[in-house]
């Protein structure tokens, strides 16, 4: 049932995303999310068929969206289509064929690094203090300013949060939740 429930969910956040005119920094990755919880729950079922051909068609439907949602941009195809529903489902798209290829990629490749098990483990805490910066410091038009404050601000942020986190459990004695 939590599958299903899944895929209804991303089908309304593409539908939502269509119909509400979000700049892309709310949609362009949100269905990777999803996914990648259908993929941990079929994990067993997805590496059946993880083989090559399909790493390959992932790829090569990546590229095809990604190209689709540049010319969706041009303004040349507005007459036919609605150029901005066109680029989002071909981000949407483009962003989950991403991920599939790369849950191909890392499942052949053994990385053992402090770095990304920190990641690994804190991700959903990256993500939600990444999200509170990226809107709050979406006024700065510098570039290199703006990408500072945010990469710095979200290890900062999910640090400060761990923090309280850990001590609070810590203080209700609750060490079997670390």
């Amino acid at each position: 049932m939590a599958k299903i429930l899944l895929i209804v969910v991303a089908l309304y956040i593409l539908l939502q995303i269509c119909i509400d005119e979000l700049s892309t920094i709310w949609y362009n990755s949100i269905l990777a999310f999803p996914i990648g919880v259908i993929c941990a729950a079929w994990r067993e079922e997805i590496q059946k068929l993880n083989t090559c051909k399909i790493a390959s068609l992932f790829l090569v439907l990546f590229l095809i969206s990604f190209f689709g949602m540049l010319i969706c941009g041009t303004g040349r195809l507005e007459p036919y289509v609605n150029e901005r529903v066109c680029r989002v489902i071909l981000q949407n798209v483009a962003s989950v064929l991403l991920a599939l290829y790369s849950i191909r990629f890392v499942s052949l490749v053994n990385i053992k690094s402090d770095n990304l098990k920190y990641i690994g483990v804190n991700s959903f805490s990256i993500f939600l203090a990444h999200q509170v910066l990226v809107t709050a410091y979406d006024k700065i038009t510098d570039v290199y300013t703006y990408s500072f404050f945010v990469i710095a601000g979200t290890f900062a942020l999910t640090w400060l949060y761990n923090t309280i986190s850990y001590s609070i459990i810590n203080k209700n004695g609750n060490k079997e939740n670390l």
